[in-house]
């Protein structure tokens, strides 16, 4: 993985490496610093199949809970109405036939129901924060632990409903480097991506305004009609050059208002209490939840995403 002290020092100096430039928010000013950070969109190199073996064996019936939830939440078929064939007859069609017989006009045809696949309309983007605090410990949890079995294991029911989805981690090194590595894409097989999930480890600081800036570049492209970034994250800004207290509130808080301008839904979930400072400052009531266990954590997804699919 792209460590601390080594390829992120190596992507500082190589400046011909391929980077993106994003803007930053100075809230005293009440204007961007332009293209005023780099950020380096980057894969990650290796994978951990153990690891996600692991997370399926431990979580084995968390996982079947999760699923015969997850299957009452997706209906995956739809009822169309006055089709000239289908499954079912339609009552109401039916009705309106007697009606207009008796009323002497041309009854239509279309008298039945007809059952088609739903189209799914979604896309969610898991953005991780992979800093050197989600190395730190919550009730008992390893942070970084708690981001990646909970990935795996959504993941898991993501892909078996065909919901389109990424998964991205993200760490800084001052402005001039922020490492965006994206662990699972957009139609990438999750049968390959998933063994991934366990290779990524912390590293450096949280320029989360940044990472949010270019997460929202990504969703843009995305085609669905509903568009969600789920932040991992305690929320914390915190970098080397003084990313932090209120510039980095604001400036993240900024990031979140160019998503929503953009039609992008965004929650951010967290196991660590510092995180009730900084959260509802940020993504606001209703955008936010700090849970104390993963197996909190993914029913609080799970709850989101019926949120999401009646949305």
């Amino acid at each position: 993985f792209l460590g601390q002290g080594t390829a992120a020092e190596a992507v500082e100096s190589e400046t011909h490496l391929f980077h993106i430039l994003y803007p930053e928010w100075d809230y005293q000013k009440q204007a961007y610093k332009q293209d005023y950070c780099k950020l380096y969109p980057q894969r990650l190199p290796g994978d951990d199949a153990s690891y996600y073996k692991n997370t399926i064996e431990k979580n084995r019936s968390l996982l079947m809970q999760l699923r015969k939830t997850f299957a009452q939440l997706n209906n995956n078929w739809m009822q169309v109405r006055r089709q000239v064939s289908g499954d079912f007859v339609d009552l109401d069609a039916v009705t309106d036939m007697f009606a207009d017989i008796r009323a002497r006009h041309t009854p239509s045809d279309k008298l039945y129901l007809s059952q088609r696949k739903r189209k799914k309309e979604l896309a969610v983007l898991f953005l991780l924060d992979l800093s050197l605090s989600s190395d730190s410990y919550a009730n008992g949890n390893r942070i970084l632990d708690v981001e990646k079995q909970v990935s795996i294991l959504f993941g898991e029911l993501l892909d078996e409903y065909e919901i389109d989805f990424q998964i991205d981690g993200f760490y800084s090194k001052t402005r001039n480097n922020t490492a965006y590595i994206t662990l699972k894409g957009f139609k990438e097989s999750w049968q390959k991506a998933r063994l991934r999930i366990g290779a990524a480890e912390a590293a450096g600081y949280t320029r989360i305004g940044t990472a949010l800036r270019h997460a929202t570049a990504i969703l843009k492209k995305n085609n669905h009609r509903k568009k969600w970034l789920i932040l991992l994250s305690d929320g914390k800004p915190n970098d080397y050059d003084r990313y932090e207290g209120r510039y980095g509130v604001e400036d993240i808080k900024q990031s979140i208002r160019e998503m929503r301008m953009n039609g992008i839904h965004n929650f951010a979930f967290a196991i660590e209490e510092d995180a009730r400072y900084y959260l509802p400052q940020m993504f606001g009531e209703n955008h936010y939840n700090i849970l104390t266990s993963p197996v909190e954590l993914l029913h609080a997804l799970t709850k989101l995403y019926d949120r999401i699919e009646h949305s």
